[in-house]
């Protein structure tokens, strides 16, 4: 029986489809360009070379992959969101902007663009390959502008476009502090001004930091030398087994 039990706790250890990982996006490799400024010119992708945006304005930037480096524009108005470098998972944001990023500086934190008392526009979700997913939202940080700044407001989590959970926070001074949610199975996470707190901040009133998630993504199928390996353990735990009970 124990021997069953131990190739049994072997096979799911091997063969599990899902995993789930924690991410944390900080922005930290997003770098602004102005027009026509050299990728080469930030220092962290000081490898890559003959490539010039060619544009009328400045953009945001991510190296997005590092095999073959492929840079993405993340936007100029507002920042897009943040790629987990090397995959298609994105923080897809809305209504956000980048703070402090430059072509020297990378981006410390986002800022609220849009004003929440506009409607659905001040509001962040995960994509995996640009298709809107489903994850698990642990917490951020926020914080004020300013050491007076005092914002309460609502946060919302949805799925599939219906409400799943609601929770008021209260933002004080502009030092980061973690607010933690461990919201399950959302798609959607949004600052909402509802008639019980309204909200005009304007633009620029709240920052927001190190959003982390738990993104259950599927794990990789195990490789056929892998599966070589596991398939002589088990082997070799039946001969074992074999060889005791004769």
């Amino acid at each position: 029986m124990k021997k069953r039990l131990l190739i049994s706790a072997l096979a799911m250890t091997a063969l599990s489809a899902q995993c789930v990982c924690a991410t944390t996006f900080t922005f930290q490799d997003e770098y602004f360009l102005t027009q026509n400024k050299a990728y080469s010119t930030v220092a962290a992708w000081s490898g890559v070379s003959g490539n010039t945006p060619n544009t009328s304005h400045g953009y945001y930037y991510q190296e997005t992959s590092t095999s073959p480096i492929t840079m993405t524009n993340m936007g100029y108005t507002g920042l897009s969101g943040e790629f987990i470098q090397n995959t298609n998972q994105e923080l897809a944001l809305f209504g956000w902007n980048a703070a402090t990023a430059s072509s020297s500086t990378p981006a410390t934190s986002v800022y609220n663009l849009n004003n929440p008392s506009n409607g659905t526009n001040t509001y962040f979700q995960y994509t995996v390959g640009g298709t809107k997913t489903a994850f698990d939202f642990n917490g951020f940080d926020l914080k004020g502008n300013t050491p007076a700044a005092n914002l309460s407001f609502t946060l919302q989590g949805y799925l599939g476009g219906i409400l799943v959970y609601s929770a008021i926070l209260n933002v004080t001074g502009n030092t980061f502090a973690t607010f933690t949610e461990n919201w399950k199975n959302v798609d959607t996470v949004e600052i909402v001004s509802t008639a019980g707190l309204p909200v005009n901040w304007g633009s620029g009133a709240l920052y927001m930091d190190n959003i982390e998630i738990n993104d259950p993504i599927t794990a990789p199928v195990p490789e056929p030398a892998t599966m070589l390996l596991f398939g002589t353990g088990i082997a070799g735990l039946a001969a074992v087994g074999r060889r005791k009970s004769s």
